[in-house]
């Protein structure tokens, strides 16, 4: 029975988010698609345009276009679910109670509206966290089982290790989390090493000398390895990289705080939009308090008798969060960013974890009690979804949508900076996309269109070579371009009107024929992921 919920729940999940099935799939989403399909190392280790966030779904996308015949939305599509798959089968595995793993499959799979970007292919936030609970169980196991000696004990550690510095490859948050993960690992061996007052050194620590060999060479390796993936990669804005000021700080603090509020209240912005969600978020928010007053309960009962037992990897969580809600504010990238509450998506579900942990921990009417707790919050955490998440009849991918662009031939695109990228995903061996030119984006043409001094910046600037040698350059109407010019400058080149407006699907093009003959200089790159 329970496996069987945790199936259904797996199914609505890639029914909802897988990208070759989704209905509102985005740049970020069309970013892993072009990426798998013309994936370039080194220089690839990150997303186009940056030196953050490993681009281990490209990647594992990119492999398996080479040795299958899927298409590549369909191969990023299959790399996510494999990770997340792999990374709820990891955390499953170390919970006792078949129910608390279903719980844990619907924060998982199905999670709170603003966190749905951990199951989305767009930021790695699902596979960094897969990579800790790899980790986890393989410290588990290791610590579990004292006759695991000599190689197989060495390849255990070398194994652990190469798991926390994948994580840190896909966000470098996961430092925080590889940390507090060494400490919590090596303090619980320590404790029960000090009991052996016979036990000096390293033996206190449950380490041999070869064991501390062995770990740094693997970090040495790891931290090479990162080393080398952001020297071959993009310059990113600096922005990224530097804090807030008190003020900014205390800003989105209270921005967070008013959320909550809303929330609480049922006075969210989406009230008119979507009421039903509204109304979800509302619940959640009411129950979670519930939840914490009543683990606040439990905790000061079970002190009182002495019984309480609390896992390290609850402790481990519960400070990956409480360490993921202080530095995340710090940032001027998640202030720059309107704080969007995707950017505490490791928060959302490292909390989760942690209170799972702590329930797997409780007996009796404790142990009830929590996990119906549990349970409400879960499902009224998965009901804050779209309704399409759980309708019977799933409405149109947006890949489906762009199939009619096959039909345009060896074209390329210049569109809007957040939707061009979309329109090559259905056909990435056929369509080039780049977004417009910002820098002079002007009509009509400069006398001299090649000695334009400045050129806008974008995230793959071989893309945007590709689409000026594409047979067709299409102009896509959006926000940057009200009408038609009858010519235009765009990256150092004259594109002149060829044809009459039309419409593909839902967006409306126009033919341009380039007026200037080569590139002559390639367009500034561009770190604006967010």
């Amino acid at each position: 029975m329970y496996i069987l919920l945790i199936t259904l729940i797996f199914i609505l999940s890639v029914r909802s988010f897988a990208a070759f099935l989704n209905p509102a799939l985005n740049s970020d989403n069309a970013i892993h698609i072009l990426m798998a399909y013309d994936l370039r190392l080194p220089q690839d280790f990150y997303y186009w345009g940056q030196d953050r966030l490993g681009s281990l779904v490209p990647i594992i996308g990119h492999f398996l276009l080479k040795i299958t015949s899927v298409s590549p939305v369909i191969a990023v599509s299959f790399a996510q679910y494999l990770l997340l798959l792999i990374g709820f089968l990891a955390f499953a595995s170390l919970l006792k109670s078949n129910l608390l793993k279903v719980i844990l499959a619907l924060a998982w799979f199905l999670p709170l509206v603003p966190f749905t970007e951990l199951v989305m292919n767009s930021q790695p936030y699902g596979p960094q966290m897969a990579f800790i609970g790899i980790a986890i169980v393989l410290a588990s196991r290791f610590e579990n089982s004292p006759s695991i000696q000599g190689f197989k004990r060495q390849l255990f550690i070398a194994l652990i290790t190469i798991s926390l510095f994948i994580s840190i490859w896909l966000s470098d948050f996961s430092l925080v989390t590889a940390l507090l993960f060494g400490g919590i690992v090596v303090g619980s061996i320590y404790q029960r090493g000090k009991k052996n007052v016979a036990l000096q050194g390293l033996k206190r620590f449950g380490l041999t000398a070869g064991d501390a060999i062995n770990v740094a060479l693997t970090s040495a390796i790891g931290i090479a390895f990162i080393a080398y993936a952001k020297e071959n990669a993009a310059n990113t804005p600096s922005r990224y990289s530097t804090f807030n000021s008190f003020s900014e700080v205390q800003e989105i603090v209270a921005k967070l705080l008013s959320s909550v509020l809303r929330t609480i209240t049922f006075k969210n912005t989406f009230f008119l939009t979507a009421p039903r969600r509204v109304l979800f978020l509302g619940i959640h928010a009411i129950l979670v308090v519930v939840l914490i007053a009543t683990i606040a309960y439990v905790i000061h009962r079970l002190r009182k008798h002495k019984s309480l037992t609390v896992s390290k990897w609850c402790y481990l969580f519960l400070l990956n969060a409480i360490a993921s809600l202080i530095l995340l504010p710090l940032s001027k990238w998640v202030y720059i960013n309107g704080a969007n509450l995707r950017y505490f998506t490791v928060s959302y579900i490292s909390l989760w974890l942690a209170v799972l942990f702590f329930a797997d921990g409780l007996k009796g009417a404790n142990s009830k009690l929590m996990s119906l707790l549990l349970v409400l919050v879960a499902l009224a955490s998965s009901l804050s979804l779209p309704p399409r998440t759980y309708a019977l009849n799933a409405p149109q991918p947006k890949i489906q949508e762009l199939q009619e662009f096959q039909a345009l031939g060896k074209a390329g695109f210049i569109g809007g900076y957040w939707s061009s990228y979309i329109l090559c995903t259905v056909n990435p061996a056929q369509l080039n996309c780049t977004p417009f030119d910002e820098a002079t984006n002007q009509s009509p043409c400069l006398p001299n269109p090649e000695q334009q001094k400045k050129v806008g910046r974008v995230r793959c600037r071989r893309c945007t070579k590709r689409v000026f040698e594409s047979e067709t350059i299409y102009l896509v109407k959006e926000k940057w371009l009200d009408e038609f010019p009858e010519e235009i400058q765009q990256f150092r080149h004259c594109l002149v009107k060829a044809g009459d407006a039309k419409k593909v699907g839902d967006y409306t093009i126009a033919p341009y024929r380039d007026r200037t003959k080569g590139l002559a200089t390639e367009p500034a790159i561009s770190g604006t992921r967010n």
